[in-house]
């Protein structure tokens, strides 16, 4: 099956792409969004989509990054679309690089969405990168919907090549004759996700099973039916916990947290942070055995906990969420 008509009949089974889309179009230079960029083009016409296209330049591999912009330039004018991009200041900015960089794009295209009032934004993520998140947040301790965090839709975003092996993607592209860049930084192991992509998995591969991409994606897929019940499920039980919300603060009712089980109490802490700080980042099993101490202890004082950007108080009965003063984190989707 051709690359292009898997990509069709993903994108129809999950409803994705409709007719008469706007769809913001985030392209790196790299293989796969220029392999998802090229395949939404030869959609256009006939499913009356309109296309723009996105792309940050980091600026942080010099000449390379500016030969990515270039050539993401050339692509988006040989296919006649617009094309808006933005450079990215790493100097003023403070905390985990790739954190950092990825809520920056995604900000980006959000802002390109609302302003030209498109209805979608677009991403290349592929079956390699669910695999590796997937080891990623199981390695580093995380929840049932952590090990699901890339799905083919979240909001605004869609994700129409989760089903599409990267090595699929460079053969398609060659045999198309499409020019694509190479980010060299991505053999760089010092990075967490590139030592699990360039380390891990193939001892895996070689140690173990050949096919193991293909088996975790499968595992992921019937997880994320498994997360679409607890968030159901976790929808009642958090409200019905919360005492106080406000933009800057969220009070948990202790008493009625004690009460559940500790995955449960895990989920409605997850819930709390997620929904002050916009992400679970850095939020690890450690943290989460912290929280199950502070709701379970019996002691009269006063108990703090630090996340980041977010304080957890104990007051009484009360679990009190705040976000650090002036330091408000903006939720990205």
């Amino acid at each position: 099956m051709s690359l292009l008509k898997k990509f069709k009949q993903y994108n129809n089974r999950h409803q994705l792409i409709q007719v008469g889309d706007k769809l913001v179009v985030g392209v790196s230079g790299g293989p796969d969004s220029v392999a998802l960029l090229t395949m939404l083009s030869r959609m256009q016409k006939k499913e009356s989509l309109e296309l723009i296209v996105a792309h940050v330049n980091y600026g942080l591999r010099g000449r390379d990054s500016e030969q990515d912009e270039q050539l993401t330039r050339k692509l988006a004018k040989k296919l006649n679309l617009d094309i808006l991009v933005k450079r990215y200041q790493a100097k003023e900015r403070k905390g985990n690089p790739e954190e950092l960089m990825r809520d920056f794009r995604y900000l980006f295209f959000e802002e390109i969405r609302a302003k030209y009032k498109f209805n979608k934004i677009v991403v290349a993520h592929t079956l390699d990168d669910r695999v590796e998140t997937f080891l990623m947040n199981l390695i580093r301790g995380t929840g049932i919907r952590g090990l699901v965090s890339l799905k083919e839709r979240r909001g605004n975003i869609i994700r129409p090549l989760l089903e599409v092996k990267k090595e699929e993607i460079v053969t398609w592209l060659k045999k198309e004759k499409v020019d694509f860049r190479i980010d060299s930084s991505n053999q760089d192991n010092y990075f967490y996700r590139n030592s699990i992509r360039n380390e891990l998995i193939p001892f895996m591969e070689k140690k173990y099973n050949p096919v193991v991409k293909r088996k975790i994606f499968n595992l992921v897929a019937q997880l994320e039916e498994v997360s679409d019940l607890v968030e159901n499920k976790l929808k009642k039980i958090y409200n019905d916990s919360i005492i106080k919300r406000k933009r800057n603060e969220l009070i948990l009712d202790q008493d009625k947290l004690s009460k559940l089980s500790i995955f449960w109490q895990g989920e409605c802490f997850r819930q709390a942070l997620g929904e002050l700080k916009g992400d679970l980042n850095n939020i690890t099993q450690t943290n989460v055995n912290e929280f199950y101490k502070i709701v379970k202890s019996t002691k009269g004082k006063r108990q703090k906990m630090r996340l980041g950007t977010i304080d957890l108080e104990r007051v009484g009965t009360q679990l009190i969420f705040k976000i650090e003063a002036k330091k408000s984190v903006k939720q990205v989707k």
